[in-house]
């Protein structure tokens, strides 16, 4: 939410913006960096992992040791919006199996995450010559990203309803709206600027 808050005001206070390019162009930089370095980590099978993946599979593996009775997760759309809608699940194990579908479903997107992790973000990769190229392959969009968050959301709270007495919680990007607020104060400072200029001549 915070790239995609900047990204629209780069374009729609423009001259807010360029008060702190330096910054606001490291924070871009940086957030975009984490994003695909974070997101690969939640869907990584490595034995290392702790992410949702690591976890479905992990829980797969011992599926006899879990109770195998009926739950109704709530399952999110958006990332900004609390309507959500409830699935019933005969049993923890079919659960595992259709969250293991899903992401299976993305894995063109998961993918590609991990290819710009791996040979981009987390170190240069060498074989890389073709920097356009290499992104055109591993295109991965705003959009893509919000269904991969929405999706690890989802994951982690059907499990989390089922292990934590029907728990649920909302996805973290709601009312995530503070850098409006930022700008609007930035905005009041160069008005004020202004008037104080006008006084002086």
């Amino acid at each position: 939410m915070v790239i995609r808050q900047i990204q629209s005001f780069c374009y729609e206070k423009n001259d807010i913006i360029n008060l702190s390019p330096a910054f606001y162009q490291t924070v871009l930089r940086n957030s975009i960096q984490s994003l695909f370095i974070e997101v690969s980590k939640m869907f990584d099978i490595s034995k290392r992992a702790e992410g949702i993946h690591r976890l479905l599979l992990d829980i797969q593996s011992n599926i006899d040791k879990f109770d195998k009775r009926q739950f109704s997760p709530v399952f999110f759309t958006e990332l900004t919006d609390r309507r959500a809608e409830a699935r019933k699940m005969g049993s923890l194990e079919e659960y595992v199996n259709y969250s293991l579908e899903e992401i299976n479903r993305n894995s063109n997107i998961i993918e590609a995450v991990k290819a710009q992790r791996d040979q981009y973000y987390a170190h240069k990769d060498s074989d890389v010559k073709d920097l356009e190229s290499f992104f055109e392959e591993n295109k991965v969009t705003y959009e893509a990203f919000q269904k991969l968050l929405i999706l690890n959301t989802n994951l982690n709270n059907g499990l989390y309803y089922y292990f934590v007495n029907n728990t649920t919680v909302a996805p973290l990007a709601l009312g995530y709206d503070d850098l409006e607020k930022t700008i609007h104060f930035a905005e009041k400072g160069v008005r004020a600027r202004k008037k104080e200029l006008l006084r002086e001549d």
